[in-house]
């Protein structure tokens, strides 16, 4: 989950799926193209509209579309990326090839770009 400029996962993980890193990566993006208020007006507002139109809480969720890029784009592309099956640690993962600078938050269990 990205909460303004940082990705937080739930718990206390230790290891960090690379497709769910790389969709958390995407809103960032999402984000530095849009503007951080906008980006939540945005993805708020197709929410509520989701919501009111599918009755359905994970509907509503998947048909976001800032939802929907994340997750088209959260396969690798190229061989930089890590396999889906490979699993990264809050140690190892700062200094992955593919992933943009980023520093652990561990008050949070989050990452933050810099």
């Amino acid at each position: 989950m990205v909460v303004a400029r940082t990705i937080l996962f739930k718990d206390a993980e230790t290891e960090i799926a690379p497709a769910l890193l790389r969709h958390e990566l995407v809103h960032l993006e999402q984000i530095d193209r849009h503007g951080i208020t906008r980006f939540y007006l945005i993805y708020f507002c197709h929410y509520l509209s989701n919501l009111w139109r599918l009755r359905d809480h994970n509907a509503a969720y998947r048909h976001i579309p800032f939802e929907r890029e994340a997750r088209e784009r959260e396969r690798p592309i190229c061989d930089d990326l890590p396999a889906s099956n490979t699993r990264l640690t809050q140690s190892n993962i700062a200094t992955a090839p593919w992933q943009r600078q980023a520093r652990l938050s561990t008050s949070k269990k989050g990452y933050q770009p810099t």
